[in-house]
């Protein structure tokens, strides 16, 4: 309507834009964890072909991998889950996006081991990587142990691997399980 945008004005509307989606990830993370823990928020199970949704996850963050000088290699992996499709896609996107932010040289890998019980899907890094002594901290919410490990300012609320966490096995109300 106004006329096409100056390389200056592309690069504010997509700084813009980052910031937007990242302030609604805050927002959503939020929400959704307060219905987790009430047992309010909505799963939707149906069989999601787990080399699909490495495919879809590839496709979302595949620039910012690249932008960053990284490489996201994904192993084949032919086997199907019974999971709620987004859900699954928000678990695998908040650990991706984890080894992204973390890694400042090497590459990410996402790999899938099956056999007939139990699909592990692993996402690897080569990043700073988390002691021993901060691991039962890090599925607590609004905990990040990494802002006193890095001098890089990483933002987010600490909900991402509490939500994930719990978005992974909900009991049979949605609630979040007791995991050990």
């Amino acid at each position: 309507v106004h006329g096409a945008l100056t390389p200056e004005q592309e690069k504010d509307i997509a700084r813009i834009k980052r910031s937007a989606r990242h302030l609604l990830s805050l927002i959503n993370d939020i929400l959704n964890y307060a219905k987790l823990g009430t047992g309010q928020l909505d799963i939707r199970l149906a069989p999601v072909a787990v080399n699909d949704a490495l495919h879809d996850l590839q496709e979302i963050i595949g620039a910012q991998v690249l932008a960053k000088g990284r490489q996201l290699k994904r192993s084949p992996c032919d086997a199907a889950v019974i999971a709620d499709p987004d859900k699954l896609q928000q678990i695998l996107l908040n650990l991706t996006m984890n080894a992204i932010k973390f890694t400042a040289m090497g590459n990410i890998e996402v790999s899938c081991d099956a056999d007939e019980a139990l699909v592990r899907m692993v996402v690897r890094d080569t990043g700073v990587g988390i002691g021993s002594e901060h691991l039962e901290q890090i599925f607590e919410p609004f905990i990040q142990v990494h802002r006193s490990l890095t001098n890089v300012n990483h933002e987010g609320t600490g909900l991402g691997l509490a939500l994930r966490r719990d978005l992974a096995a909900p009991d049979e109300k949605g609630s979040s399980r007791d995991w050990r």
